[in-house]
Order: C-alpha cells, then structure tokens, then sequence
C-alpha cells in the first residue's frame, strides 16, 4: 500500500476537473530515484534550492577531504541516501514555497489507483458543495427578513 500527500495551488477555483490537473501527489516514503541520481531528480521537478544546497554540500566535502576517490565514494553514499531519505520531504517544502497547500492524503496501490480514488472523492464533495450552495440561495425577500430577524431588539 503507497501513500501520497495532495497538494493543490492556492488560487484553486472554477471547474473541479479542470482543477484537477493542477494537483500534485508526493508519495510518502523514500524517492529511490533521488538516490541513485539526485541531481537528475532535483531538476526533474524543479527544485532549485536544495540542488542548489545538493552541489554545496557536495563541493565543501570534497574540499574538506581533498577530493579522495575513496572519501568522495563515502561522501557521495551520504549525499545520496540524505537526497533518497528526505527528498520527498523536500518536495512538499518546495510546493508550499511555490503557494501550495497540502489538501489530502489518500493511500493505494499505485499512484495512478490513489489519483482515481482522489479525484472521486474530491469530485464527489465539490458535487455536493455545489448542490448546498444552490439549496441554500435565498429567494427574493429572504434578504430583508434575515437582516430583521438579526437585528438587535428595539432596533426593527
């Protein structure tokens, strides 16, 4: 069973299925990708701040070891497990620098089966939200009464 995080930008407005498309799904867990080629998988998705942290740390440690190939190996081992570690991680943090809001967690078989069972659920609300809202529309004159039925006493 996987698990995903659902972010979504937060201008999120109009159409629901429209809107879904600019959701983003980060899974829970270790990024393999980001392990074995992290500098690939920063650029991938846009991650300029910790490819950018990636390269210092990367740089500084080999000044500090005199860019040995043994201590390089270790090195690049540390790098990579931190980058497959906490690469998901830092790709929350880089959505919510972007303006995203985590608005979910759902958990499947796969992503495509954590989409689907998402976007039902996330469709399904916005359905019934939408119908609220159309039984809850004051009809002509409503206004009025409300605004008397609230005013303080004496007041009418």
């Amino acid at each position: 069973m996987k698990s995903y995080t659902v972010h979504a930008p937060k201008d999120l407005a109009g159409e629901p299925l429209e809107d879904g498309t600019r959701l983003v799904f980060v899974k829970d867990g270790v990024a393999w990708p980001a392990f074995f080629i992290p500098e690939l998988w920063f650029l991938w998705h846009r991650m300029w701040i910790p490819f950018g942290a990636y390269l210092a740390m990367w740089i500084a440690a080999g000044v500090l070891v005199g860019f040995q190939s043994t201590a390089m190996a270790v090195v690049a081992l540390a790098l990579n497990a931190i980058a497959g570690l906490e690469g998901n991680n830092m790709r929350r943090w880089v959505l919510a620098r972007k303006g995203y809001d985590e608005i979910g967690i759902v958990s499947g078989s796969s992503l495509e089966d954590c989409e689907a069972r998402f976007l039902e659920r996330w469709l399904s609300e916005a359905a019934q939200s939408s119908e609220a809202k159309a039984h809850a529309a004051p009809g002509p004159g409503a206004i009025g009464a409300s605004a008397r039925a609230e005013a303080p006493m004496g007041h009418a």
